[in-house]
């Protein structure tokens, strides 16, 4: 009878020990969703504010972005040309 008792009290433990380590997991996956959902609040009501405090710096990056995205199609633009030009 000692064989079964010592087979069947592992048994137990293993399943009891693995049963705490699927808990802990499920607690763990659930506790890094609520963080992510809170992280995606926070951000964008940052974004809102830093908007807000600072629209004209916001405005003038912006701005030179685009300028200069603009100013990237013109040379491109007239860079095929003068090469058909040429041809």
């Amino acid at each position: 009878m000692l064989l079964e008792t010592t087979f069947y009290t592992l048994g137990i433990i293993t399943m009891g020990l693995l049963l705490v380590v699927l808990l802990a997991i499920i607690a763990l996956i659930f506790r890094v969703k609520s963080s992510i959902d809170s992280f995606r609040a926070g951000f964008a009501g940052k974004v809102v504010t830093v908007l807000k405090e600072r629209n004209m710096e916001v405005a003038s990056a912006l701005g030179l972005t685009f300028a200069h995205f603009f100013m990237d199609r013109m040379k491109e633009s007239l860079g095929n040309k003068r090469k058909k030009k040429n041809a």
